[in-house]
């Protein structure tokens, strides 16, 4: 046994579990000591063996991208509490929480300072008004400065150099100029420092199809209120 790869020795722990054809299977962040490249072929055996076998089991870890690979169903705990259950893609899309959001993908969490409810619109700043098109659901009123926006970072858009709202069906998107104040080549993404309005800093990951604006150049950006979360 000292002689097996990491990789090897999880496929045979997994083995060794499975041979007495349990009804429930516990793994315990099983994949933590192993390199990016062995996590990931090791996810796709454990799916596979999983869809074969139709054992019900039970993972156990902090990688939300296990989380979402592995799940049919996902339950975030925060400090011995659950808070939220679901299929990756809903707890994803439509978090109960802030927690929810940070630990499942990343996220601009935003201060709002006015909400207007009737008109969906939300001051962040003093100076930047965005549409959302999501409250929250709880049926519990939050002061103001409980409230947050979540936007995630890949729901930015690039639009160039358009200065009127666009129509996404019969709802306008929201649309604004930004500055570019740092630009990170992450391979397939880039991810982009902008600020708009006088001092509100947003975090943005857009594909890498080519260069891209530059630092210190001002861009048109376009948000989906659909992708506006207040939690």
């Amino acid at each position: 046994p000292s002689q097996l790869s990491g990789g090897q020795q999880q496929r045979v722990a997994l083995a060794r579990a499975l041979v007495g054809k349990p009804q429930v299977l516990l793994y315990d962040e099983p994949l933590s000591n192993l390199d990016a490249r062995l996590r990931e072929s090791m996810r796709t055996l454990m799916r596979q063996v999983h869809n074969k076998i139709g054992v019900t089991s039970l993972y156990v870890t902090h990688d939300q991208l296990e989380a979402m690979v592995l799940s049919d169903r996902v339950c975030v705990m925060d400090q011995g509490v659950l808070i939220q259950t679901g299929t990756p893609l809903e707890v994803f899309n439509r978090p109960s929480s802030v927690f929810v959001a940070e630990f499942l993908g990343a996220a601009n969490i935003l201060n709002i300072t006015h909400l207007d409810h009737e008109s969906g619109l939300v001051t962040l700043g003093s100076d930047v008004t965005l549409q959302v098109a999501h409250w929250p659901n709880s049926g519990v009123i939050k002061p103001i400065e409980a409230l947050k926006l979540v936007i995630r970072h890949h729901h930015f858009k690039l639009i160039g150099s358009q200065t009127s709202p666009r129509e996404i069906g019969q709802k306008a998107v929201n649309h604004f100029q930004a500055q570019v104040m740092s630009k990170i080549f992450l391979g397939e993404r880039i991810r982009y420092e902008f600020k708009i309005g006088q001092n509100l800093k947003l975090i943005a990951e857009l594909p890498a199809m080519d260069e891209g604006p530059e630092v210190n150049s001002h861009v048109w950006v376009e948000l989906d209120p659909n992708h506006c979360l207040v939690l």
